[in-house]
């Protein structure tokens, strides 16, 4: 044995890790997986957009607001509230 994979060998981490050969992904076939990959991120945010950021306003006797709500804003909420503007 040439010493890779003995403990007191030359090997990674002094023979805990020995070189072994495996399957692994082409470059066009990374390129591949790294595209689809973005494509079905961005798919999912463009598609989850619409749903997760509904506004419907209603008129009402109570105002609920999140907690993490700007200043700013709960200021503009706050303001549409009281003249009722759609």
């Amino acid at each position: 044995m040439n010493g890779q994979g003995s403990l007191g060998g030359r090997g990674a981490f002094r023979g805990f890790l020995a070189r072994k050969g495996c399957w692994t992904l082409s470059p066009p076939a990374k390129f591949l997986a790294v595209a689809a990959s973005s494509g079905f991120i961005l798919a999912a945010i463009r598609l989850s957009q619409p749903f997760l950021a509904v506004t419907n306003r209603m008129h009402g006797v109570v105002f609920v607001v999140d907690d993490w709500i700007p200043g700013y804003a709960l200021e503009q909420a706050v303001a549409l509230t009281k003249t009722g503007d759609d």
